[in-house]
């Protein structure tokens, strides 16, 4: 984890995608930005036809593409998927959300992202969890 690497000196700085309650309190921190996470789908998918806001519980039983278990936006993910009350199938996890999004776009599910990683051509739908977020903090 970075916070180890960091109190070990093997690290200076850290990028995570962890809100400050989700960060030890002996580490200094700031927050960057703090982005909407929206649903990606592949062009085509019985959802990708709206432009309204995407309520999470539309997405009970699909197919989810994720980053890996230990990253803040996995952490984020998690909480939002949590709140809607649904149960996902995680079908991939993946070290990027570039990567994650490039999977959806080929049709190995849906994901959830920060606005700014959806540069590939998928469809993107806000969410209607206002709260569904991902810092950045530094």
């Amino acid at each position: 984890m970075l916070a180890g690497r960091i109190r070990s000196g093997d690290l200076d700085l850290a990028l995570v995608g962890l809100f400050a309650d989700q960060i030890s309190p002996d580490l200094a921190h700031r927050v960057l930005t703090v982005e909407p996470l929206v649903a990606t789908l592949p062009i085509g998918h019985p959802l990708a036809g709206s432009a309204d806001r995407l309520d999470l519980r539309e997405l009970a039983g699909v197919e989810f593409g994720e980053m890996r278990p230990e990253s803040g936006l996995r952490r984020q993910v998690d909480a939002a998927v949590e709140r809607a009350g649904i149960v996902r199938s995680v079908a991939f996890e993946l070290s990027t959300s570039d990567n994650v999004v490039r999977f959806v776009q080929l049709g190995f599910g849906v994901a959830l992202v920060p606005l700014s990683a959806q540069g590939r051509p998928v469809v993107v739908r806000p969410l209607t969890d206002a709260t569904a977020r991902h810092p950045v903090r530094a």
